[in-house]
């Protein structure tokens, strides 16, 4: 892939959304609300405080506080049914799809001569780097939520020389919380992820690491409500709290440190055109602030930072039903999702001298084009939400990060 591609599209990215979005920040004078009346709000604060009068038939005062986005929600079924703002709150999540394998140890074999054999160094225990799009949605929300994710055949250690190598699988636990603040118009989330144990080896190597990953912290402002749309962004903030890796090559020993943070801005909008149909979209970076110091034996390389990458997740979605005023099961939804990740510029690498020659530390595949699709169904019980999804890569070769994804969230809102 030419250098300049990530630049150009990362321009282009970012014109679409400022010519698109930005205009948008200030709601239309003259939006047309629940009531069938003219209203001219001057920001989306007073728009959201004059949604949450849901129980008066006429019009709401411009400036009096009422109850929280988040708690209208449950407040009234009655009127939740035909409440612009709850509609949007009802929306399914996103599913996603997020897996990185971080960087990569090359080697040549001590025994086969001419051998070249890399290996996948996913970072933070194997719970890589995370994205907005994982069990998500361009709205503030308060909830708790656990997801599993299973990668099927997601590490690799691949001797090139002489054919494919040996594969292991992944499974992640995540465990989360997002609360909202200033009237639901700001939220802020944490996610910390597990992972299950993992071993890969090659001939004359093994890479290993314990459970735990990076938590991420990550804020919302909801930026922009009309009837049935709106547009949030963000940060979110990845601290180094996971795991190193380790592993040997011929007996030389090696860690590559946990130590970078990562910083994620990105934009989303959501939209309920009607009763049935819903979609959304993010556009995220994922950028390094700092590197991971690798060691090979006593010796510092050198810190490692990886690639910075880009995201676009896009998800069109149905109601297979809906009821709102059901105490019990309220609604089933089916999505379907495009996913695409790509690195912004070359990878940097680490050489050092190990027993059976050049061990060298980076990204060796450089440039990735990922693009996958998922395919879910949510199931909506009460204040709790189920959903189950599969993810399908689109790609071969080095670009397909897994044969296939298995997701389970649940979410639990008050």
């Amino acid at each position: 892939m030419p250098r300049a591609r990530g630049h150009r599209l990362v321009a282009f990215f970012l014109i679409f959304a400022g010519a698109y979005f930005l205009p948008m920040i200030r709601p239309a004078v003259g939006q047309e609300t629940d009531w069938g009346l003219e209203q001219d709000w001057d920001s989306p604060e007073e728009w959201a405080l004059a949604q949450r009068d849901e129980g008066s038939a006429a019009p709401p005062a411009r400036r009096d506080r009422q109850p929280t986005l988040s708690s209208q929600a449950g407040s009234s079924q009655r009127s939740a049914a035909r409440t612009p703002i709850v509609r949007l709150a009802s929306v399914p999540n996103i599913f996603g799809d997020s897996f990185s394998r971080g960087g990569g140890l090359g080697y040549y074999d001590g025994e086969q001569p001419g051998q070249y054999t890399v290996i996948d160094l996913p970072p933070a225990g194997g719970g890589g780097r995370m994205r907005i799009a994982d069990n998500n949605k361009a709205f503030p929300t308060d909830r708790v939520f656990f997801m599993y994710n299973h990668f099927q055949n997601a590490l690799l250690a691949n001797p090139v020389t002489f054919g494919p190598g040996e594969t292991a699988s992944l499974d992640r636990y995540t465990f989360g919380l997002e609360k909202t603040f200033r009237d639901g118009l700001w939220s802020v989330e944490l996610r910390m992820p597990f992972c299950g144990a993992y071993q890969i080896s090659a001939p004359g190597a093994t890479v290993g690491s314990e459970h735990i990953g990076n938590l991420k912290i990550t804020l919302k402002r909801l930026l922009y409500t009309a009837e049935y749309s709106a547009v949030a962004a963000g940060l979110g903030i990845e601290t180094p709290t996971g795991s190193d890796t380790t592993g040997a090559v011929y007996e030389t020993d090696f860690t590559v440190h946990n130590d970078a943070a990562y910083l994620s801005p990105w934009i989303g909008i959501l939209g309920a055109p009607n009763s049935k149909y819903f979609y959304q979209g993010f556009l995220q970076l994922d950028l390094a602030a700092n590197g991971n110091a690798v060691d090979l034996d006593s010796t510092r390389l050198g810190r490692y930072c990886e690639q910075n990458l880009m995201y676009v997740d896009l998800a069109l979605g149905r109601w297979l039903f809906h009821e709102p005023a059901a105490t019990g099961l309220k609604g089933m939804a089916m999505l379907v999702e495009f996913h695409y990740a790509t690195t912004l510029q070359d990878s940097m690498m680490l050489t050092g001298e190990g027993r059976s020659g050049p061990v060298i530390f980076g990204n060796l595949d450089n440039r990735l084009d990922v693009p996958n699709i998922t395919v879910g169904l949510h199931t909506e019980i009460a204040k709790t939400t189920v959903e189950i999804g599969g993810v399908l890569p689109l790609r071969t070769g080095r670009e397909r990060m897994f044969d296939a994804e298995v997701q389970i969230f649940v979410n639990r809102y008050f």
